[in-house]
């Protein structure tokens, strides 16, 4: 049983509630407890989310949880389809340590990493309308390829252009997922726009175009600060500060 981030008992459910000032309207959560035969609310700190997140005294792992929990409330059911190694559950796994607020699910390509399920997120072996949530971070076309050929994020990638192409062939994979998310859940993209052979592609509208079981809800840009480029044309580099997390509702 999930258990309260602020006085640690068991909870029943989680709730938003609205309050009024002036012309404007306040969410807040609460956490529904039971005490004695009555009903006691807790309610929790909640930090504001920004449309920006910076990332210079935030590292993504905070970022990330702190959208994870604005838009799904606990407790809730979550399926990462390419959870990698889990760099950005660090703070989520310690908080679920104490509080059991998320069931996680992750799948990954790659048995060692470690995943719940290791198989491919084209060929899911779950049952449809069950989670509350869907992550997907997929491989970026802007970063390097090894050159021994290794393994490498989704399986054997050889070159750049099977990276490129990789994106949007996992992306429309993800489209087809609409099916094992509950009526009122949601999809959380993280994505980055990349430059491949000269031409700038906007991840942002190659995932709108791709997705079409889902409709943009909203957009957390979170920007980073480090040296960091992706070559743009010869002799020209393009500064590489931020990703997005996009944040989809299935189409009605």
């Amino acid at each position: 049983m999930a258990r309260c981030p602020r006085c640690g008992k068991p909870v029943v459910r989680f709730q938003w509630y609205e309050v009024r000032r002036g012309s404007r309207i306040y969410r807040y959560l609460r956490a529904v407890h039971y005490e004695n035969g009555k009903v006691r609310f807790c309610h929790i700190p909640k930090r504001a989310l920004s449309s920006v997140i910076y990332g210079v005294n935030i590292g993504i792992a905070e970022a990330f949880k702190r959208v994870l929990m604005h838009y799904v409330i606990p407790p809730a059911k979550i399926l990462d389809v390419t959870s990698g190694f889990r760099i950005m559950y660090e703070k989520l796994l310690e908080l679920n340590a104490k509080y059991n607020l998320y069931d996680f699910i992750f799948i990954d390509v790659r048995p060692e990493v470690r995943p719940d399920i290791a198989a491919d997120l084209r060929r899911l072996p779950l049952r449809t309308y069950q989670f509350d949530a869907i992550v997907y971070d997929p491989p970026y076309p802007t970063h390097s390829v090894p050159r021994d050929n290794r393994d490498y994020e989704y399986g054997k990638i050889a070159s750049q252009r099977e990276l490129h192409e990789l994106f949007f062939e996992l992306t429309k994979a993800v489209n087809n997922l609409n099916t094992y998310l509950k009526p009122d859940g949601i999809l959380i993209a993280k994505v980055m726009d990349w430059v491949y052979k000269g031409k700038l592609y906007s991840a942002i509208e190659i995932c709108n175009k791709l997705l079409t079981n889902f409709e943009l809800y909203d957009i957390i840009i979170y920007r980073f600060f480090k040296r960091s480029y992706i070559r743009a044309e010869p002799g020209k580099r393009v500064p590489r500060k931020h990703s997005y997390f996009l944040i989809y509702k299935v189409k009605k």
